[in-house]
């Protein structure tokens, strides 16, 4: 009984294979439009389906800048909206700093167009921040400025600075020449 069970089912197998096969002579799969598009950022080439695919979207180049500010200092974060297909598209591009949803923006891109985006932050407390923004990751620290932080030194002490290594070199040069040579 086991064995035409067996024999049984395969049999089945093979009858809806064969079926499967003959419908996609019968009735033919039509051939998807697929355009190369080439990618000047990054110097590729992708295969997309540009007729039938309305939306697609990606962001690429995420820029932080600058990495390492102090607090409340302006941080600019920017990224490349990239529209592959064949219409114009808005996209939500949707800021996202240590798993918290920051700032969103809607951009509308052009077909097989780049649009910039950009956002400006700044925080109060130092720290390292991860930024999300679309499938890109990156992210920047705030220092403080009262305890991470030197005032620059002016002309006028850098002026004393070098004077006084000046004094101190003309010192050692006369007691050097004055002092009485050994015989």
């Amino acid at each position: 009984m086991k064995q035409y069970r067996s024999v049984l089912s395969s049999s089945l197998v093979v009858l809806v294979c064969l079926f499967l096969c003959a419908s996609c002579i019968v009735f033919p799969i039509p051939a998807l439009a697929v355009s190369t598009i080439y990618v000047p950022d990054n110097h590729s080439t992708i295969n997309v389906d540009t007729d039938d695919t309305p939306f697609l979207v990606t962001l690429q180049y995420l820029t932080i800048n600058p990495r390492q500010a102090y607090i409340n200092e302006p941080v600019t974060i920017t990224a490349n909206v990239v529209n592959l297909s064949a219409y114009p598209n808005n996209y939500k591009v949707v800021l996202i700093i240590n798993n918290e949803i920051e700032q969103e923006r809607m951009v509308s891109v052009g077909p097989r167009a780049t649009q910039l985006v950009k956002f400006t932050v700044t925080r109060s407390i130092p720290g390292s921040y991860t930024v999300n923004l679309g499938s890109q990751r990156g992210s920047f620290n705030v220092i403080d400025t009262e305890t991470n932080a030197r005032a620059p030194l002016d002309d006028a002490t850098i002026i004393l600075i070098v004077m006084g290594i000046l004094i101190i070199a003309a010192a050692i040069v006369l007691v050097l020449s004055f002092r009485p040579a050994k015989n």
